[in-house]
């Protein structure tokens, strides 16, 4: 599985494992999304760039439309994802390019193969929470506000270093509330939740790519509104 800006997306994996094929074919996928989110009050947008892989990469990059250059992605360990996601100072309030972004990634036996991915942008807009209350000790209930051609959400708590705290499920498109449990069955702690501690709460909407399907949509994300709010753990 994958994450983007944090997300626990995949559905379902296209490629040929080793396990289904001792010596397979080596097969990449490559994704660019945009990142739209409010900074210091104002609108800004980012690119994220990722290659997956079914055998181990060594190096991948992106090719930008218009001769707008390219990209170095950064490689996960075994190599079978390389990405580059924004950092604060990457936003901008120009949106990125809409085109034919180009993936070329190397194999860890020297093979090199190319992708692509269109690039079409509805400017999503930024969801916002309407209500976040703890109904009760270490209970969170929020709702927030319905995007219009949404494909899903999901809720994020970061902690004020921001470092994941807590990633939810995926959240159906016509689901606007949620309730956050300390355990596992409405998504996954990477460390508690302390009380009387800030913490930021994110809501993302996201869209998949108009041509992606049930077993690749984890693969073909298009665009990210994230909307965010303060919270004092209970």
């Amino acid at each position: 599985m994958y994450r983007i800006a944090g997300m626990v997306l995949l559905m379902g994996v296209t490629f040929t494992s080793c396990m289904d094929n001792p010596d397979p074919q080596f097969d990449i996928l490559g994704d660019v999304f945009v990142t739209k989110k409010m900074i210091n009050n104002e609108v800004l947008y980012a690119p994220s760039y990722f290659v997956y892989g079914n055998l181990g990469m060594i190096s991948a990059t992106a090719t930008l439309p218009d001769a707008g250059g390219s990209v170095d992605l950064d490689g996960t360990t075994g190599g079978l994802t390389y990405s580059k996601e924004p950092s604060e100072a990457d936003y901008s309030v120009n949106m990125p390019a809409e085109g034919n972004y180009l993936f070329e990634a190397v194999s860890s036996k020297d093979e090199t193969l190319q992708a692509s991915d269109q690039l079409q942008l509805d400017d999503l807009a930024i969801p916002e929470f309407d209500n976040i209350e703890f109904v009760s000790t270490s209970t969170l209930q929020v709702s927030w506000n319905a995007v219009s051609g949404a494909d899903g959400y999901y809720i994020k708590i970061v902690d004020n270093d921001g470092t994941d705290v807590f990633l939810s499920y995926s959240i159906d498109k016509d689901v606007t509330e949620y309730t956050i449990l300390e355990s596992d069955a409405t998504g996954n702690w990477d460390q508690p939740a302390s009380s009387g501690q800030t913490y930021t709460i994110q809501i993302t909407a996201f869209t998949y790519d108009s041509d992606a399907t049930l077993n690749n949509s984890g693969y073909n994300i298009q665009e990210v509104a994230i909307g965010q709010s303060q919270i004092t753990w209970e």
